[in-house]
């Protein structure tokens, strides 16, 4: 296992350990909500935190784009938020102050343009999280617009379960460009790993994944365009980039999102540990109209518009199932340039 590699694994475990105290503790998950209505928790800041310091005590100084923002526990108004996070930080690094953990939170600031950075969403699937379901924690290096270093935490996903069903013995997926993807042990300085590899035919009926969407909209348009698809399937909702790890391990034979605002761009960080751990074990990846997702455009897939991610041969029978699909072929020609 190479440095990076390496050291993204011990970060990714120790915020792992943190999500699950935060989350063991009574009110420890509840959520707020940010400007954008998005929700955010205790969890959230200390896992990001957490991850920050970590890559800096084992790489020296990285550049690192997050998901969470310092400002929201400056100040008066957020002291016990900010306490609370503090805290939770101290349950894995017990030496670590105040000014410690404010400070790697504002360094995972990066605007993402470098030639190489680190992304990290911290919980990615923050609303799973609060309802006990299913979150990841999703950490990746992008070198010149591309991931080449990913790793996914899902502590409620196990390796055997359909994905949906809560297995507290978790998964804990990696994987390096043209390196493979692994599934790995959970323990400390315990590397020992099992290939991670996608199922080559579908299962009768295939199972496919779907966003948890609250409102409706997305859900509609993904059933909409899989009556076009070429065979029956059942639909499992997943929060996170679970749904990648989950087509890695083996335990569904694809995913298909799709925006309901055809001006939506997806965040790097809900996206690059996924992309390359999915590839790695054998799925492709692309946008709606097929291309690969591109990094290079800071903290946006601007030039990207929704996710499929499947097996080639599944990959290719829902790429034409949403080109076929009237109700999505209006929303494919607004995509961004």
């Amino acid at each position: 296992m190479n440095e990076s590699l390496a050291a993204a694994v011990e970060a990714v475990r120790l915020a792992a350990v943190v999500t699950r105290q935060v989350q063991s503790r009574p009110g420890g998950s509840m959520r707020q909500d940010k400007a954008d209505g998005s929700p955010v928790t205790v969890a959230d800041f200390a896992a990001q935190a957490v991850i920050a310091m970590s890559l800096q005590c084992s790489l020296g100084p990285v550049a690192l784009l997050g998901e969470e923002h310092v400002d929201a526990l400056r100040g008066r108004d957020n002291t016990a938020l900010r306490q609370d996070v503090i805290g939770a930080v101290q349950c894995v690094l017990p030496e670590v102050t105040e000014d410690d953990v404010l400070e790697a939170i504002e360094a995972s600031s990066h605007e993402g343009t470098a030639s190489q950075y680190w992304t990290v969403d911290p919980i990615d699937g923050t609303r799973g999280y609060v309802e006990q379901a299913q979150y990841c924690i999703a950490l990746a290096r992008i070198d010149e617009g591309r991931p080449t270093v990913g790793v996914l935490g899902c502590p409620n996903m196990g390796h055997t379960a359909p994905p949906d069903v809560i297995d507290p013995a978790g998964s804990l997926l990696a994987a390096t460009d043209r390196g493979g993807a692994w599934l790995l042990e959970w323990g400390a300085g315990n590397h020992s790993a099992t290939r991670g590899r996608c199922r080559v035919e579908a299962s009768d009926p295939a199972e496919l994944l779907g966003s948890v969407d609250r409102n409706g909209t997305t859900d509609r348009l993904v059933h909409q365009a899989l009556e076009h698809f070429d065979g029956a399937f059942q639909l499992r909702q997943l929060d996170s980039q679970c749904k990648y790890a989950a087509i890695a391990i083996g335990l569904a034979d694809g995913y298909l999102r799709i925006p309901r605002r055809a001006t939506f761009a997806e965040k790097i960080w809900d996206l690059a540990a996924g992309d390359l751990i999915a590839r790695e074990a054998g799925a492709t990846m692309t946008d709606l109209h097929g291309r690969p997702l591109d990094f290079s455009h800071g903290e946006s897939l601007s030039a990207n518009f929704g996710v499929i991610c499947a097996p080639p041969s599944t990959h290719a029978r829902l790429i034409e199932a949403v080109r076929t699909c009237p109700a999505t072929s209006g929303t494919n020609r607004s995509i961004r340039r």
